[in-house]
């Protein structure tokens, strides 16, 4: 199997993700690391891990998502497992899933838990376990994502080839939610998900990089990406459950874009109406909110939540 790592300027955290790589229980394994044009030590922190079988490749600056897609191009393994170059595995993680999809029909996708954490792995926080259960049609699990019940940072799944393969190459041209968009895809070409409640990720909540920074590029990169995916979903199962799940997530995005990004929320909240009638109450699981909804519509409530905020949290 292979754990490939997209490498650019981590050199913080290199070192730590790469013992975890190594530490894996399941020894079959190669570990490909592509770094994209780093500016810091982490093309040389990286090679000094190539006496103990690291495989280090190195390509001008071209995004996360090239990377990856460079090794995989590299990759020789029945299972491809995607490791970002700051988060980190517990030791059975591989294995645990490996061993339960030798067990599972052929086109089986495994994932487990994860927690995010700042500094320290021990202190991770682990979200909501809603959705995290076996789901014999894929497309469930990509509805509950769609409603807001769960989800899954990429080095939670373990994927096999042939299904990545079939994928294809992940978004170049998508700036924010590639690994949303990637694992939709694999997901709708997928015949089984099984959940290893035991097979443990770790995801560094940096608050470095594109993702984290709130732009109106980043919103409507976030609404292309949300496009493909409906897509994607609707490639396989073209039906009303699918337009209300997708119509629940655009509403929540134009909510949350408001009032910052106006023509963002706009544009959500068309899409939203597009799919399915909205004359039903606001999808919002806080109770204050969803009460200021009714008392004043969506568009105020969100402009006293966003508010305080700014007001309490500057």
């Amino acid at each position: 199997m292979s754990i490939l790592i997209p490498l650019y300027n981590a050199e913080e955290w290199i070192a730590e993700t790469l013992e975890s790589a190594l530490g894996q229980t399941w020894s079959n394994t190669e570990i490909i690391v592509v770094d994209d044009g780093s500016t810091d030590e982490s093309l040389s922190i990286a090679r000094s891990y190539q006496s103990r079988g690291v495989n280090v490749v190195a390509q001008s600056n071209q995004g996360a998502c090239a990377a990856r897609n460079r090794a995989f191009r590299e990759a020789e393994g029945d299972f491809i497992q995607y490791l970002d170059a700051d988060d980190l595995m517990e030791s059975r993680k591989i294995e645990r899933q490996v061993r339960r999809l030798q067990r599972e029909p052929e086109r089986t996708v495994a994932y487990g838990a994860w927690g995010a954490f700042e500094d320290d792995p021990e202190q991770a926080h682990f979200p909501s376990s809603l959705g995290r259960q076996d789901f014999d049609d894929p497309v469930e699990w990509l509805l509950n994502w769609a409603h807001g019940k769960g989800g899954a940072r990429p080095h939670a799944w373990l994927t096999p080839y042939s299904l990545v393969e079939e994928a294809g190459a992940w978004n170049e041209k998508l700036s924010v939610n590639q690994d949303g968009e990637f694992f939709a895809r694999v997901l709708t070409n997928a015949q089984k998900i099984a959940y290893c409640p035991r097979a443990t990720v770790y995801y560094r909540a940096t608050q470095r990089g594109v993702s984290t920074k709130e732009t109106s590029e980043k919103w409507w990169a976030l609404l292309k990406s949300y496009r493909l995916i409906y897509d994607s979903v609707t490639s396989v199962r073209d039906s009303d459950e699918v337009d209300r799940a997708f119509a629940v997530l655009y509403k929540h995005m134009a909510f949350n874009a408001y009032p910052e990004y106006k023509e963002v929320a706009r544009e959500a909240e068309r899409r939203a109406n597009d799919l399915w009638d909205m004359n039903w109450r606001f999808p919002e699981k806080n109770t204050h909110i969803r009460f200021l909804v009714r008392i004043l519509g969506w568009k105020w409530a969100r402009i006293v939540q966003w508010s305080y905020r700014n007001i309490f949290y500057f």
